[in-house]
């Protein structure tokens, strides 16, 4: 079976290279999308982070403005930056963190699993929200909706953010097949070779190109998905919470082109212990 193998035109490997790097491109999403997206406690931790940022606060208080005033047109043309302003410091103190969480929880599981078809703020930080923005036009009552004497306010719904939850799935599962013909399509470059050390170079060649493959290929996905959110208040929400777990995925995939970077070295130092190719 090895003789056999070796006796393989080069573009018969060529082709297993990229096939390898077709299917190792897409195991390393999925381990992303598994690691941080469906993982709720470390999307929720990450995007609470991100909603801190003042520039995130504004769109949400942006959007509760709206929701709160949007049919009162003539107030919010002369009090409107005021309240936004009002609710984004308001949305930065210790007391509404919680709402901030409340927010990425909500978020998650929209995203994702498409389960939850709004993203609302209740009870105490809508309150205070409410309160704001009474203060700031007096006389003014805004438009809340009420449930047992608890303050709703709706932010988003989910005609404002598509839901990932059909892609998801299905990287889940072609992540499962892929990680496990991709390694062995590394096997076989690897022992099949006529010498280990080529062997080694190509499978460390497919290795380094699925990572920037799936680099490529992510940044390029984001950009699409982010540019098909139709609210400009989700949007900037969405692009904010995307940048960290972008981040995260480029370094995840740094770390596998070293991997394959240090297996190409070997090979290549190694090279003079065999027959040359």
């Amino acid at each position: 079976m090895s003789a056999q193998i070796h006796a393989w035109p080069r573009w018969a490997f060529r082709m297993l290279i990229v096939i390898a790097v077709v299917l190792l491109a897409v195991a390393n999403i999925a381990v992303w999308v598994n690691l941080s997206f469906v993982n709720a406690s470390r999307f929720v931790d990450t995007a609470v982070g991100v909603l801190q940022h003042e520039d995130m606060r504004h769109a949400i208080a942006q959007k509760s403005v709206d929701k709160l005033m949007g049919d009162r047109p003539a107030v919010l043309q002369v009090v409107e930056h005021a309240m936004v302003n009002a609710v984004t410091d308001l949305l930065g103190t210790p007391a509404l963190q919680d709402a901030l969480r409340t927010i990425a929880s909500q978020l998650q599981p929209m995203l994702i699993t498409g389960e939850k078809p709004t993203i609302t703020i209740e009870s105490r930080a809508a309150e205070a929200i409410v309160r704001t923005v009474q203060a700031v036009a007096p006389g003014e009552t805004p438009a809340v909706q009420r449930s047992g004497g608890a303050v709703t306010i709706e932010l988003f719904a989910r005609r404002d953010i598509p839901s990932l939850a059909p892609y998801v799935n299905a990287i889940q599962w072609a992540g499962i097949v892929s990680g496990v013909v991709g390694v062995g399509l590394l096997a076989l470059l690897t022992w099949g070779s006529p010498g280990w050390p080529l062997g080694l170079r190509r499978a460390a060649l497919a290795v380094m190109s699925a990572a920037v493959a799936s680099g490529i290929l992510i940044l390029i996905l984001g950009l699409g998905f982010i540019s098909q959110v139709p609210d400009a208040s989700a949007k900037t929400i969405v692009s904010g919470v995307y940048r960290p777990f972008a981040v995260q995925f480029l370094v995840q995939s740094a770390i596998l082109f070293l991997v394959g970077l240090v297996a190409w070295v070997v090979g290549w130092r190694r090279r003079g212990l065999v027959a040359r190719d």
